[in-house]
């Protein structure tokens, strides 16, 4: 599909819908900024922190599902479009998501929403993570080893071609959104080699 209006037009799309803070929005349901409380995050972890763990999973939930649901309203509206660049989009829902454009290009650290457009778009590798996610959760109680651990997996199963046969431009995708997620994590990364890092307590 070459540049035009219509390529300008979904690309705006997923970036507004994967910039939908739904951590902020449940924070005002519950009368509070959450950019004030706790690590001053929209994430899941900070609302689970802030608000409780219900409230926590729910943010999580709803991160996770604006990728694929994104990505199906794109291929129902707009049928025509190459399959390969559904992985350029899934990228652009996921820099919404972490440059909210409604929150002054401020918001999450993307771990929820990858893991629903990588979800829906590269199954077998984001279901390794996953496994990965939960295990060492289990055993730190880290939210952020936890992410970090799995975003690292992910990468190599994906560069590696663990169950499926990706090509290079995924290859290439999965690694710029692999160092965005930890770039966007640089200051858990301090704490924890300084010890600093909270675990999770729920609520």
């Amino acid at each position: 599909m070459t540049f035009n209006f219509y390529a300008l037009l979904i690309t705006i799309i997923c970036f507004m819908l994967g910039g939908i803070p739904f951590g902020y929005l449940i924070g005002r349901l519950n009368n509070i900024d959450i950019r004030e409380k706790g690590s001053k995050n929209i994430g899941a972890t900070n609302v689970s922190r802030v608000l409780g763990t219900y409230w926590g999973i729910l943010t999580f939930l709803l991160d996770a599902a604006k990728g694929p649901l994104t990505l199906i309203g794109i291929h129902y509206f707009f049928p025509q479009l190459d399959s390969y660049l559904y992985v350029y989009l899934g990228v652009i829902i996921i820099i919404g998501n972490i440059y909210c454009p409604y929150l002054g290009f401020k918001g999450g650290k993307g771990v929820a929403t990858s893991l629903g457009v990588f979800l829906y778009l590269f199954p077998i590798s984001t279901i390794i993570a996953i496994i990965v996610w939960i295990t060492v959760f289990l055993s730190t109680k880290i939210s952020s080893v936890s992410s970090l651990s799995a975003v690292v997996i992910f990468a190599l199963s994906n560069l590696f071609d663990i169950g499926a046969k990706y090509s290079i431009h995924d290859k290439v995708v999965v690694f710029f959104v692999s160092a965005l997620i930890l770039f966007r994590h640089k200051d858990n990364i301090l704490r924890l080699i300084k010890g600093q890092e909270k675990g999770f307590k729920p609520n």
